[in-house]
């Protein structure tokens, strides 16, 4: 059985970026008898094509799009990272200075791209894979 859902990933570098989009299952499969599980994938994805426009355009806006950081107070920054990204505050201190420093800060685009950088160097996959699944949610 599988089950194969629509996402965005984006590599730069050896930054990544996971955006889930509705959380949208586009084949879910259960081994039950004689089935060409290949055939049955590739209908299910043939309208990934129609899509394509839609999704750029969902990246694109990220870019003009204010952080949901920017709407808090800078003394809960930290804190607001460290609840939505199970991060420590020392964690939380980095994404805060990669998203201002490096990415400019202030869109979604930069916070999504300075969790993804932070994800790189954690060590325990599970935890990076998270991150990078996060990422667009918390920007």
């Amino acid at each position: 059985a599988f089950r194969v859902q629509l996402g965005i990933f984006r590599l730069a570098c050896t930054n990544g970026m996971i955006v889930p989009v509705r959380e949208c299952i586009l084949c879910k499969q259960v081994h039950r008898g004689q089935k060409d599980i290949a055939t049955e994938f590739n209908e299910s994805i043939a309208f990934l094509t129609e899509k394509q426009d839609s999704i750029v355009e969902l990246l694109r806006n990220t870019a003009g799009e204010k952080a949901s950081i920017e709407e808090l107070r800078e003394e809960f920054h930290k804190d607001y990272l460290a609840k939505k990204l199970n991060l420590n505050q020392k964690e939380s201190e980095k994404v805060i200075t990669l998203y201002q420093t490096t990415y400019g800060g202030g869109t979604k685009w930069a916070m999504a791209q300075a969790i993804t950088e932070f994800a790189r160097d954690v060590k325990d996959i599970n935890r990076r894979t998270y991150l990078e699944r996060s990422a667009f949610k918390v920007a």
